[in-house]
């Protein structure tokens, strides 16, 4: 997976508060905007449907939806009311008292609209704002009364507050996972440099020690037949080591790269591990090493997998055991048992072991554990394993002692 450039965390930080500043300041504005607007439709609603009331005064009360409605005559006396909202009934005074303060404009012909806001620890009311609708009620071309409508505006203080917290935790949202992005940027592009570094070195090794082979041989070349022999085994040995190092990285490449097979058929486990398991039967005979294989293992119900990928698999976990095993007394093993719809196998020695510490790096690529480093290898072949398991959707998991041995179990999906 191609990754971008990573930024630094604190330049990230600053981009995404100036991004949330001028989110927030253009939402509180538009939300202003949009609630004076809403309210003044209301108020158009309430002139076009009132002004003809105080004829009708009498069958007004069945209209009200949204608040309450009183009638006031020119003394800026309360001449009716309609309407049975909690806010009226419970604090009745204050709410008259202020559209008495409003009742001037209106009883000089103008409409009047207007917000009413009042603070918790004062308002005598509690609601943080009222609306004030007032219209003027003409009888011969002079206003003789008022009708005002008073109704709780919603609330724009309680609006803002809720859209600052919700894009707030978006915006914190978005800057944890854009935060967790770019370490895993950094973290990407450190691996891939360790990676490097691993190859160079694992692999100047083996040209190094080919180089000083053939020096010894050219500067001596009078040495006998057995003693140039042993060198020229030396060198074909390094030279294979070389060679598996880097089939195994090309390996690596191609299986991270999505360029390897791992498509799955119905598969007889015979033809799976008969072939491997011959193999390392031999291998281990001649280093002098117990190889047990359970009889189970080739009567498992048909598999539902990549044989040549479990084959590579098995490769890898055999060819462990056998390097970190001695040949006194030494033992690998192959057994399986089911479980649900699932094949686990497990591949076990009585070798080395693996320490506590280094068992959950095992997998990483060039990771060489305290115990490991004396022997040779590419480094790479439990990264292999691991990536054919995860490609085959499968599970791999570790059971080790230091000095005890180890048993590494994988699942396989059986042929339903």
């Amino acid at each position: 997976m191609k990754l971008s450039k990573p930024f630094k965390t604190a330049n990230l930080v600053l981009m995404m508060i100036a991004i949330y500043l001028c989110v927030v300041v253009a939402g509180s504005v538009f939300i202003n905007y949009a609630h004076v607007g809403m309210h003044e439709k209301r108020y158009i609603n309430i002139c076009n449907s009132y002004k003809d009331v105080y004829e009708q005064v009498n069958h007004v009360g069945g209209v009200d939806h949204i608040g309450v409605g009183m009638v006031f005559n020119r003394d800026k006396e309360e001449i009716y009311s309609f309407g049975k909202t909690s806010f009226y009934s419970m604090k009745r005074n204050f709410v008259v008292d202020a559209a008495v303060d409003m009742l001037d404009p209106a009883l000089a012909g103008n409409e009047v609209f207007e917000l009413r806001w009042f603070a918790p620890d004062k308002s005598e009311v509690g609601y943080t704002s009222l609306i004030y609708a007032m219209v003027p009620i003409y009888e011969d071309g002079i206003v003789t009364k008022v009708l005002c409508y008073v109704f709780e505006a919603q609330n724009y203080l309680e609006i803002s507050i809720g859209y600052v917290v919700l894009i707030t935790l978006f915006f914190v949202l978005i800057l944890i996972v854009m935060i967790m992005h770019n370490r895993n940027i950094i973290r990407y592009e450190d691996a891939q440099k360790k990676y490097i570094d691993n190859v160079t070195h694992e692999m100047k090794t083996p040209v190094a020690s080919i180089k000083a082979l053939a020096e010894a041989l050219s500067d001596n070349m009078d040495r006998d037949q057995i003693e140039r022999d042993k060198l020229y085994g030396m060198i074909l040995r390094e030279a294979n080591r070389q060679e598996r190092m880097i089939k195994n990285i090309l390996d690596l490449s191609k299986i991270q790269g999505g360029m390897a097979d791992f498509s799955v058929k119905p598969t007889h486990s015979g033809e799976i591990f008969e072939e491997i398991c011959n193999k390392y039967e031999d291998r281990c005979y001649m280093m002098d090493i117990r190889f047990l294989v359970s009889p189970d293992v080739y009567t498992l119900p048909d598999l539902l997998t990549n044989s040549e990928r479990i084959k590579q698999l098995l490769d890898i976990l055999l060819s462990n055991a056998q390097k970190f095993t001695d040949s006194e007394n030494g033992m690998i093993g192959i057994s399986s048992k089911l479980f649900k719809k699932k094949a686990i196998i497990c591949v076990e020695d009585n070798g080395i072991g693996i320490s506590e510490k280094d068992l959950p790096h095992i997998c990483e690529r060039f990771y060489r554990s305290t115990t490991a480093n004396n022997y040779n290898g590419s480094g790479i072949g439990l990264a292999i394993a691991e990536e054919i398991v995860t490609k085959l959707k499968e599970k791999m998991w570790f059971e080790s002692t230091l000095g005890q041995g180890t048993k590494v179990y994988f699942s396989i999906t059986l042929n339903n």
